[in-house]
């Protein structure tokens, strides 16, 4: 092979492996992928008939926590949620309180953080994560690990514990 048509060949080949190259760092960061990109403090749980996603409890500074977090139901039933149970992560169960059954409509989100339905009580840190499992009606539970996070205004929306009633009213 002569020289000329050896130069010629590299050429060729080191500029189609540079258009590949350049191709590639021109998309960026915000390139689109198909992996599932979870920017949210939350946690999520997919899978089953009943997805959790962005669970999180925000401490309400008075010894109690309320569940931020949305059920997305993707059966073609609706299913009830009977209960929920909480434990810190080295299993000791945490008190919790399901203010009444909820159902979840076929397809549908349902979200208990802005009504206060799910409030947990006793020691837990802020910044620290418990493992949260709610208990269905005709489809198995689901179980997942959340983060316990500070009040701040980006929570404002998440209820706090309800007020106890004053006397005589």
């Amino acid at each position: 092979m002569s020289s000329v048509r050896l130069r010629r060949t590299s050429a060729a080949a080191v500029a189609v492996t540079a258009m590949f190259v350049l191709t590639g760092c021109g998309t960026g960061f915000g390139a689109q992928t198909n992996k599932s990109y979870d920017a949210a403090v939350g946690s999520n749980q997919r899978g089953g008939e009943v997805d959790a996603l962005n669970a999180l409890f925000v401490d309400n500074a008075d010894g109690t926590a309320t569940l931020s977090v949305a059920l997305l139901n993707k059966d073609t039933s609706a299913h009830l949620l009977k209960s929920v149970s909480i434990t810190a992560e080295d299993g000791t169960p945490i008190t919790s309180t399901l203010t009444a059954p909820q159902e979840l409509s076929s397809r549908t989100i349902y979200s208990p953080g802005k009504a206060g339905d799910i409030i947990m009580t006793g020691s837990f840190p802020a910044g620290g994560f418990v493992n949260i499992t709610f208990n269905f009606d005709g489809v198995a539970s689901l179980t997942i690990n959340a983060p316990v996070v500070t009040r701040t205004s980006i929570y404002d929306t998440v209820a706090k514990v309800p007020a106890a009633p004053k006397a005589g009213a």
